[in-house]
Order: C-alpha cells, then sequence, then structure tokens
C-alpha cells in the first residue's frame, strides 16, 4: 500500500527495507519536476505531486522491477514500475498527462515507449507542456533539447 507521496517520482510504501519500516521507491524511467529546491518549486511540481498523490496515495499496488536496470538509485530508493489496481502504470500516467519527462539518462526495458509519450504529451500540450519554457524544464532536459535544436 502507498502510505506516502514525496513528490511525482517518489513514493512510499508499508514493506520493510533494511531498517526501515517501508521502502522508498523511485518511478523508473520517469523524472518529473522538484519541490524545494534552493530556488523553489521548479515548475509544475505541486502538480505533479498533487497528481500522483490522488492517483496512489492509499492504494495496493504492484512492484515490477527492471532487469535491465539498476534495482538502486543512489539514494537507496527502489527503482520501479508501479502497477495500480485499475491496471494502469502511474510511470505512464505521470508521463500521458503531462507531468513527467521520459527520463532519458538510463536505459530501461520502457525506454523509447516513455519517450513516445513524452513526446505525445509534448505535442498535444498536456500538463506542463501547455506553457512550460525552455529555462523551466531541468538541466538535463534543457540540455538535450537544445543538442537536438
Amino acid at each position: 500500500t502507498v502510505t506516502n507521496v514525496i513528490d511525482g517520482d517518489t513514493l512510499y510504501i508499508d514493506c520493510q527495507d533494511g531498517q526501515n519500516s517501508y521502502t522508498r521507491i523511485r518511478l523508473l524511467g520517469i523524472d518529473t519536476p522538484e519541490i524545494n529546491t534552493e530556488s523553489g518549486d521548479m515548475y509544475f511540481a505541486r502538480e505533479a505531486s498533487d497528481f500522483a498523490r490522488k492517483t496512489s496515495l492509499g492504494k495496493q499496488i504492484t512492484v515490477y522491477l527492471d532487469e535491465k536496470e539498476n534495482t538502486r538509485d543512489k539514494y537507496d530508493r527502489l527503482l520501479a514500475y508501479v502497477l495500480l489496481p485499475d491496471g494502469l502504470y502511474l510511470n505512464e500516467m505521470m508521463l500521458n498527462e503531462g507531468f513527467a519527462y521520459a527520463y532519458t539518462k538510463y536505459r530501461h526495458s520502457f525506454y523509447n515507449k516513455y519517450n513516445q509519450l513524452e513526446s505525445r504529451a509534448r505535442s498535444g500540450k498536456k500538463g506542463l507542456w501547455l506553457n512550460v519554457t525552455p529555462e523551466q524544464l531541468p538541466q538535463w532536459l534543457y540540455d538535450r533539447d537544445k543538442e537536438a535544436r
């Protein structure tokens, strides 16, 4: 069960993990705008967090790991795809609705699919893609887009 949503791409579930009574999960293959950075919230961070919270908090989920990716990130969060009770993946919903970016820094099993989902959200001007400016993007994405131009 999802017990806490930290931001758009990080949540806690009620499953013991080492010394912790919960497991921290980082949604694999996506990145969302950050909350509480040194310069404040990134553009659309609260909306992304609210969507993730509304969609997953208190729900029984199924967690899938990826054989192509490490199972933990540098913060020791479990990297996973999260299947919701309605049969939809939270990772994909975040991309579809324009609350997340396809995280292209690392390869994973749905790398191409997630890029396509982001591209559709961009072209459909969904969520953050309606009004985001290049300067409001995370640095890694700004740099990637700049190289593509």
